[in-house]
């Protein structure tokens, strides 16, 4: 289960593969993969990053940036519609791990724990539950 902030990395260093030269690819590939800083610490180096290329990078990581929060939103909103369907227990589960992925005082790793810790807890039902939710988001699976 990969972090928003862990995709996000993936995603920048696409992008900017052949907009940044080979040492500016190793430091961001550093950043993004930081173990012992917070998700907040990350986000913030990754700004702090772009900001000091400055020039069209910095203006293209704003549009990623812009593009990834969209993205986002819709997220959150196909979550939102489908929870009318969802048990209570679904639901509490959900709002557990939105509480996870939204605290920004955790190091990525503490994040994967505490989202398998969560989901490893799930009950069989619920799972059942999470599996159609998976498909409304074209993936496989949820947990």
């Amino acid at each position: 289960m990969a972090s928003d902030l862990k995709l996000a990395g993936q995603i920048y260093l696409l992008s900017f593969k052949k907009d940044l030269d080979e040492l500016h690819l190793k430091q961001l590939l550093v950043i993004i993969n930081d173990k012992t800083s917070t998700k907040q610490q990350i986000k913030d180096n990754i700004q702090t990053f772009f900001e000091e290329i400055g020039g069209e990078i910095f203006v293209k990581f704003n549009k990623i940036q812009t593009k990834l929060l969209f993205k986002q939103g819709i997220y959150a909103s196909k979550i939102h519609s489908c929870k009318n369907d969802l048990s209570e227990e679904a639901k509490a589960i959900l709002e557990k791990a939105s509480k996870i992925k939204n605290d920004f005082s955790l190091t990525p790793e503490q994040e994967k724990r505490k989202l398998s810790e969560l989901f490893g807890s799930v009950s069989d039902s619920v799972k059942s539950e999470f599996e159609i939710l998976a498909k409304v988001f074209g993936k496989e699976k949820w947990i």
